[in-house]
This record gives C-alpha cells, structure tokens and sequence, in this order.
C-alpha cells in the first residue's frame, strides 16, 4: 500500500535523523562537546517533520481512518502509539531546555543531554517498531485500495502544508 510506503520512508528519514542523536548522546556522555544550535536545529526539524509532519499523517489520517473500521483510540497499539507522541513532544521540550542550558555553557546539561537524547532515540525506535508491526498485519489488512488513495492524498496535503509553513522552498 502507498501509504504505508510513506510512512516507512519516513521512518527510514527519522532514523537517519536519531542516529545523529544517538551520535551526540555518545559524545556528551564520554565528556566531550556538542554543538548546543546544531542540537537545537535538530529538535526544531524532529518538531516540524516528525510532529508537524509525520504525526499528523497518523493523527489525522490513518488513526481516524482506522476507527471507520473499529481500531479506535480505546485499541491498546493505538492507544500506545498516541502516547508515544504525546511523549515524544515532551522529551523534546527537555530536550530544547537542555540544550539551551548547554549553550549558557551550564556544565551540568551535558550528562543530563546525554540521557535524556539516548531515552528519546530509545523511545523512537520503539514507536517505529510498534507502527511497522501493525502496518504489515492489522492496517495493511484492514484498509481498502480506495481508503489507501484516500490517505496518500491526505498525506500529500499534510506535507503541502508543512512545507508551506517552512516557507523555505524546500519540499521532503
């Protein structure tokens, strides 16, 4: 399905993205330094793409497309998977406030970094995990050609919108 091939190139792209994290959770825990704005920039695009993003394509588009078929919020993988984005935003407001306290060169921020960034990319790879598992089973059982042309035309609006907002000329 189409859609589904979306959201795993995505996730190939957010895994891209998390093993640069992990890099600088490795770097802060042996002591050395990372820089606070590329840190910064890094949470800013994990906000964008994969919150503002990717997110919205499952919170918007797959997840209510999945209650039609009675795999609503009470469905414990997507109860789950909505609570990993609710987490996933909050790690990466401590992220944030790590990373600027790490700019005001606070000495203590680096270890703290260091484990809140491994606890993020831990977190991730569990939530990709658990999306991929069900997208090949469940969801790719469950929805219809027309449901999977439905979603990739939303999915295409969503990163329309998205890029709109970037406002930078980029696309994905």
């Amino acid at each position: 399905m189409q859609s589904i091939d979306v959201l795993r190139r995505e996730h190939r792209d957010l895994e891209s993205m998390l093993d640069g994290l992990e890099a600088a959770a490795s770097r802060l825990r042996a002591g050395e330094s990372v820089p606070a704005d590329w840190l910064l920039s890094a949470v800013a695009l994990f906000e964008g793409f994969g919150n503002s993003c990717h997110h919205a394509k499952e919170e918007q588009a797959l997840f209510p497309l999945l209650a039609q078929y009675g795999l609503g919020p009470e469905i414990s993988f997507v109860r789950a998977l909505r609570a990993q984005h609710e987490t996933d935003r909050a790690y990466l407001l401590e992220i944030k406030e790590e990373a600027e306290r790490l700019a005001a060169n606070d000495r203590t921020a680096g270890p703290r970094l260091a484990v809140v960034l491994r606890e993020y990319v831990q977190l991730l790879k569990e939530h990709i995990r658990i999306e991929e598992s069900y997208f090949d089973g469940l969801i790719g059982n469950t929805m219809s050609l027309a449901d999977d042309v439905q979603l990739v035309e939303q999915f295409d609006a969503l990163d329309r919108t998205w890029n709109d907002r970037r406002g930078d000329g980029e696309r994905l």
